[in-house]
């Protein structure tokens, strides 16, 4: 009998490793929590999110092109759904989700560009730097990124159903026709997880420049123009996806004013900045240092930097098109990087940042394989010179990475580093400030709000959080102010509206109150707080029926709070309907079995009904979960003489 050929076990042996050295980096975010930034939005405070994968849930992630703070991306959403369904509030487990797409992306990435050029350890060297480089960390370390991590799994697996129907297509199968079908299917659901792979179908004809070699022949010739409209005819569908996938992004952010905002700044001004930060990217690709969660847009770049950027780019342009015949690999992956980061590189600015380290995720992939090839070809033969430059380029970001991991811990440590390393970071003040208050230090967090203004005087999120601080203090007028400069600079923002009523309630100015908490409803017909709190103005104005009304709607937006039921099983006993009251309250704690608000008033409740014992229990409930909860001691200490009882009304 013939010797069987003895199979390779390289790759398996390269995977296994590269698998193990993403999880041992990683690792440490099984601790993390959830961030302040853009977490609340896609996770913690998102209702339909917490509902798991329910019909309602799936109906809003297909259907509405803009969320609170986000764009259309329905599968990004099932996914969020699917991790609150299984892991619930266990941020570690989210995190590890995103740490196995990302392995799983890498994987992907090695056995992609083996199966294209045949070249194990230049593929592996590509997919070693793409899973260990720094400015990965911002994607994976960020469960809010699920988009990012996601949308490149489908990415990839395009690019393999694309390198399978060309297969089938050049032996004239008709199997190729299915291949294709894989190729728009994967595309349109990466499109679904995040809109930046439009750009894809470009990258197709990149593939079929190099390496398949659809557009330079086997021997270099060149095809004729009509073969290369073949190729971009071959890819229409896909084109027409990204054009749909396009118009509902821009539809999305027109909704949520972020296209108004950004087009304020002039074409020269976004130009400059997208030269900038194309450099940016790449020095920040050989020397990662001073990464951040956001890096602010300036009022302008200096002119000599932004020629340096210009020639930069020019020079890298001219060299990679004169090596291209030679060197095809170092023009792909240079028009690669050039080209996957047009959607998000500020020429059409939807954000006012200057750039994000997420958006270089699937583009580093280029500059990686550019560099790969190039550094191959230079040394030759001399093998131990390539392994040796790979290896400590790989441990050089590997252990970057494992700094950069440890400042998503949780959000004071990441956003004072954002701070410490960036200029005038409004936003990294401001959510710097946010967790400060949630965690009782308010002097911190009014000086860091006070930063923020500092240095983005028209930032109406910090005035509005200032003015919370103020009110919290007692000086309405100083806390006015700061609503008023929220207000003039958004008069849509429905959170400043909601603040200015909370400090008519605590002026007992009912009616003013009223008037600001139905023009927040107005400005933002599901905002949950508005609601609530214009049921408690209406409830001290004593319109029971409005009230409920207010608190009925509360209560059916995501997400649930048992603020509003509590409120609403208190309204709902003024009115005499103990029975509907009970279930309502009962309903809270179950949302919050530590809510003593909700405790204290099932025990008002009861007393009214003259069940006294059972009132009792609630309020003595209530000082075990607040000892200082002075309605409760009030209450208790009444119930003792049997006397009637006062219900107590949350404030939100």
């Amino acid at each position: 009998m013939p010797e069987q050929k003895k199979k390779d076990s390289t790759p398996l042996l390269l995977s296994a490793l590269l698998v193990a050295g993403i999880l041992l980096l990683y690792a440490g975010v099984r601790k993390h929590g959830f961030m302040c930034y853009d977490d609340p939005l896609y996770i913690t405070e998102n209702g339909y999110v917490q509902n798991g994968l329910s019909a309602e849930g799936l109906k809003w992630a297909f259907t509405k092109l803009a969320g609170t703070g986000t764009y259309w991306h329905p599968i990004t959403w099932m996914s969020h759904m699917l991790d609150w369904q299984l892991f619930k509030d266990d941020a570690g487990k989210h995190h590890l989700v995103n740490v196995l797409f990302h392995a799983a992306n890498a994987l992907l990435l090695f056995h992609l560009l083996r199966k294209l050029t045949k070249k194990t350890g230049l593929s592996v060297v590509v997919a070693a730097l793409f899973a260990f480089h720094p400015l990965q960390v911002d994607t994976v370390a960020w469960i809010a990124e699920r988009k990012n991590v996601l949308s490149t799994l489908f990415w990839l697996l395009t690019l393999f159903a694309y390198v399978r129907y060309v297969e089938l297509s050049q032996k004239k199968e008709g199997r190729a026709k299915l291949a294709y079908a894989v190729v728009f299917l994967t595309f349109a659901l990466g499109l679904m997880c995040k809109p930046m792979l439009v750009t894809l179908p470009c990258t197709l004809l990149l593939l079929d420049f190099w390496p398949l070699n659809r557009i330079n022949g086997s021997r270099g010739e060149r095809i004729a123009m009509k073969d290369f409209l073949q190729l971009v005819v071959e890819k229409v569908p896909l084109f027409a996806l990204s054009v749909i996938s396009s118009v509902i992004t821009l539809k999305g952010h027109e909704q949520l004013g972020m296209i108004a905002d950004g087009q304020n700044i002039p074409l020269s001004a976004r130009l400059a900045n997208s030269a900038v930060a194309y450099a940016t990217y790449l020095r920040k690709i050989v020397y990662p240092n001073d990464l951040a969660v956001f890096y602010p847009l300036p009022e302008s770049w200096p002119t000599s930097q932004i020629a340096i950027a210009a020639v930069v780019l020019v020079a890298i342009t001219a060299a990679a098109l004169f090596l291209a015949r030679r060197l095809p690999a170092i023009l792909f992956g240079w028009l690669w990087f050039l080209g996957t980061l047009v959607p998000v590189i500020g020429i059409l600015q939807v954000h006012d940042q200057a750039m994000a380290d997420r958006f270089i995720y699937v583009p580093l992939i280029g500059v990686f394989i550019a560099v790969a090839w190039g550094i191959s070809a230079l040394v030759k033969q001399r093998s131990f010179v390539f392994c040796t430059v790979a290896a400590v380029g790989i441990a050089a970001c590997a252990v970057a990475s494992a700094k950069q991991i440890r400042y998503w811990k949780d959000c004071h440590s990441l956003m004072t580093h954002a701070a410490q390393v960036t200029k005038n970071n409004y936003l990294a003040y401001n959510n710097l400030g946010a967790d400060l208050l949630k965690h009782d230090q308010p002097d911190a967090a009014l000086e860091n709000y006070q930063l923020a203004i500092q240095s983005k005087d028209n930032y109406p999120m910090a005035h509005s959080n200032l003015g919370v601080i103020y009110a919290q203090r007692g000086d309405f007028d100083r806390a006015m102010q700061e609503f008023q400069r929220a207000l003039q600079f958004d008069p849509d923002y429905a959170d400043a509206l909601c603040n200015a009523g909370r400090v008519y309630m605590m002026q007992n100015k009912m009616e003013t109150a009223v008037e600001h908490f139905r023009h927040a409803i107005q400005k933002r017909p599901t905002h949950v707080d508005s609601h609530n709190n214009l049921g408690n103005a209406l409830s001290a104005l004593g319109k029971l029926d409005e009230a409920i009304e207010e608190f009925t709607i509360a209560s059916r937006l995501p997400p649930a709070k048992p603020d509003t039921l509590s409120n609403l099983g208190v309204a709902l006993a003024k009115k005499g309907k103990f029975d509907e009251a009970e279930r309502v309250l009962h309903e809270a704690l179950a949302l919050d079995p530590q809510h003593a608000n909700s405790e204290n008033n099932l025990g008002y409740i009861y007393e009214t009904q003259q069940r006294f014992q059972e009132a009792a229990t609630h309020y003595q409930a209530a000082l075990r979960l607040a000892p200082n909860h002075p309605d409760a001691m009030r209450n208790l200490q009444r119930i003792m003489g049997r006397a009637q009882g006062t219900p107590v009304d949350t404030k939100n």
